[in-house]
């Protein structure tokens, strides 16, 4: 039987990860963690990777060549954040 950390050791093997971090700070972190009264350091590990297995976002755009007008076939699992964020002028 396959342990949970099998599927990580797997894809650390075959390169399979993401390489980068993406850090989000909102105004001076060092100043704040400096004054803080207490602070925590360590590490987590949380075995569930949903972004690992939805899947890829993809997107046709077909003219129709009356007004300007165009059908778009949009592959994605939020179907109405695509309606609300696409524009067209």
């Amino acid at each position: 039987m396959r342990r949970l950390d099998d599927g990580l050791q797997d894809a650390i093997a075959a390169g399979s990860f993401h390489t980068r971090g993406v850090e989000i700070c909102r105004g001076d972190v060092s100043a704040a963690l400096g004054s803080a009264e207490h602070t925590l350091e360590g590490g987590i590990h949380i075995g569930g990777q949903e972004h690992f297995y939805l899947e890829t976002q993809a997107c046709l755009v077909v003219p129709k060549g009356e007004h300007g007008e165009i059908e778009i076939f949009s592959a994605t699992q939020d179907a109405s954040a695509v309606q609300v964020l696409l524009t067209i002028n």
